[in-house]
């Protein structure tokens, strides 16, 4: 019996290997979205879930609120301060660069609560009317620095009215 075994050429090998090395230079964006992108756009759902509990409990401090103030904080801090003067307590908020920390005097509730944000921006502001504030506006974004650029993604902007104090603006 005469078996002959069929070996592969120099030239095949070779296309075997340019069709690898194309394949590879081809599957490179893809592996960068697994790679890079992929967790990236994890980690800023997280933060966005964080944020969503913010939202929650400044909500509901707003709406138990009788006055508000802003206080501009040192501008190396980059941060502000927001009194929430209720009836039975203060409650203030802390913007940071990448945390808001919000502390309470008020009797049974909790004194000290931290949220780290990596990578959120979050700016509020006053509706007044006759100097005296009826609503809190919050605009929220994720800011990152790519290749150079910064790209701001998911703004949005809410806005808070008070039930009690002035209900007329």
């Amino acid at each position: 019996m005469n078996h002959k075994q069929r070996a592969y050429t120099l030239l095949e090998m070779l296309a075997i290997i340019m069709a690898i090395v194309v394949l590879m230079a081809l599957s490179v964006r893809p592996m960068r979205a697994v790679i890079c992108d992929i967790p990236r756009s994890m980690n800023d759902f997280q933060a966005w879930e964080q944020i969503g509990n913010i939202l929650d409990q400044l909500q509901t401090d707003v709406k138990r609120s009788a006055r508000m103030r802003v206080f501009p904080m040192d501008s190396r801090i980059s941060g502000n301060l927001l009194y929430l003067e209720q009836t039975d307590g203060l409650v203030s908020y802390t913007l940071t660069n990448n945390q808001v920390v919000r502390q309470s005097d008020r009797p049974g509730d909790r004194e000290q609560d931290i949220w780290e944000l990596p990578h959120v921006q979050i700016q509020w502001s006053l509706w007044e009317n006759n100097d005296i504030s009826y609503a809190l506006e919050i605009t929220t974004w994720s800011q990152r620095e790519i290749l150079g650029q910064t790209q701001e993604k998911f703004k949005q902007s809410y806005v808070f009215f008070q039930q009690t104090g002035s209900t007329n603006p």
